[in-house]
């Protein structure tokens, strides 16, 4: 496998994190730290048992997909039940659903996806 090709696939692996990212982040303005703690500890617990050996990089990748895929999915079925529910759901939940909740959870999809197909280059990291 070429060099240019393992850093695009670490760069896209990178940049899958970024929703998770920014989910943190809005919620450390809301003051709130659960999901930054949470965050952390998966974290710790993935890059120890990766460090150890305990688990292959393939695997990990696989696992990231698959939560990536749920997680987007999961957000994509809220967003349509939210808008079929119209007025019966409380304003705060329904103003926070717009283009920008959109944008997430379909960025969110297609980067599990995409990881999920180049899983097989995963020794490569």
């Amino acid at each position: 496998m070429n060099k240019d090709r393992i850093k695009n696939n670490q760069a896209v692996l990178s940049f899958s994190f970024l929703p998770l990212l920014v989910h943190v982040t809005q919620h450390l303005i809301a003051y709130s730290y659960f999901p930054l703690l949470f965050t952390l500890l998966l974290v710790s617990i993935s890059i120890a048992f990766w460090k150890l050996r305990i688990i292959k990089s393939a695997f990990f990748l696989k696992i990231w997909a698959i939560l990536l895929i749920g997680y987007g999915i999961i957000r994509l079925v809220l967003l349509v039940l939210v808008l079929l529910a119209g007025n019966s759901v409380p304003s705060d939940i329904y103003f926070q659903i717009d283009i920008w909740y959109f944008s997430i959870s379909v960025f969110v999809l297609f980067s599990g996806i995409w990881l999920c197909r180049r899983k097989k280059y995963a020794n490569d990291y």
